[in-house]
Order: C-alpha cells, then sequence, then structure tokens
C-alpha cells in the first residue's frame, strides 16, 4: 500500500464532515463501491456502517464499527466482516 502525505487546507469541522457522514465512505475510501448506515448513529461510540466492495463480479459486504482510541480520546474504526 502507498501513502501519500497532503496538507487540506481546511477547517477540522470541514474535514470531519466527509468521514462523519457513512453515505460517503466509499468517497474517502479506496475500492469502496458503495456504503450505507448501519447500527447507531455514526460516528458515535458501539455504531456502524456498511460498506460493499466489488471485485469482477462479486459484491462483499462489510461493516465498519466506531470505536474508542484510549491514548488521545479520538475515534477509531475497524473493520470487520459482517457477522464476524
Amino acid at each position: 500500500m502507498s501513502v501519500r502525505h497532503q496538507l487540506i487546507a481546511r477547517e477540522p469541522s470541514v474535514l470531519w464532515a466527509v468521514p462523519e457522514d457513512e453515505s460517503r465512505y466509499a468517497d474517502w475510501v479506496v475500492g469502496t463501491f458503495d456504503s450505507a448506515p448501519g447500527s447507531g448513529r455514526w460516528p458515535e461510540l458501539g455504531s456502524s456502517i456498511t460498506y460493499t466492495v466489488r471485485v469482477g463480479p462479486k459484491e462483499f459486504r462489510e461493516e465498519l464499527p466506531c470505536g474508542r482510541c484510549r491514548a488521545s480520546g479520538g475515534r477509531y474504526a475497524i473493520a470487520r466482516p459482517c457477522g464476524g
């Protein structure tokens, strides 16, 4: 995986508006075809979104739960298979 650093000259509230909108997950995660609300109210602790990845004729649906980072108190999300 390559990493590209880029300064985004915007207010933090503008920057975080995209990842906080569960319907826009595919806009900021490469390879994601679609996303939708899961459980709870994203990005509150314990909430989730579901997203779809297409590989050729196959579709894979995953769930992304939102948790909390203990060290900084910030939010984080961990991808895992739905039902797993």
